[in-house]
């Protein structure tokens, strides 16, 4: 079990911290998997819009330190991942492209042209 733990540790370390609490490396193997935008990014950038919209200038010095306690946080957890993904990844990219297929043909039809 303490091994398990090491290792869990460990992997979270790498894919999100990279070093430790504060390191300049952070985010240097980011990963869209989908434990880590769902429990991950999704709070970080919630942490930060809820700075933006709370008027003023943010503090980004206390942002950093509240990110920073929250990534630290987040590596020491244990489990919480599914073994086996959720959803249909390709029903969602069909329904994307679909969605945005004159958008993405508009830009690369633009950028040729220039």
């Amino acid at each position: 079990p303490a091994e398990k733990d090491y290792f869990e540790i460990d992997a979270r370390n790498i894919l999100t911290t990279w070093g430790g609490r504060g390191y300049s490396l952070n985010d240097y193997a980011n990963r869209t998997w989908s434990g880590l935008v769902s429990d991950y990014y999704k709070e970080r950038w919630r942490r930060f819009y809820d700075r933006l919209q709370s008027g003023g200038e943010p503090d980004e010095d206390a942002l950093l330190q509240e990110l920073q306690d929250f990534e630290w946080e987040w590596v020491g957890r244990k489990g919480g991942f599914a073994e086996r993904p959720r959803g249909d990844a390709f029903r969602l990219c069909r329904s994307l492209y679909t969605k945005y297929a004159a958008e993405i043909d508009r830009f690369y039809t633009e950028k040729t042209e220039r």
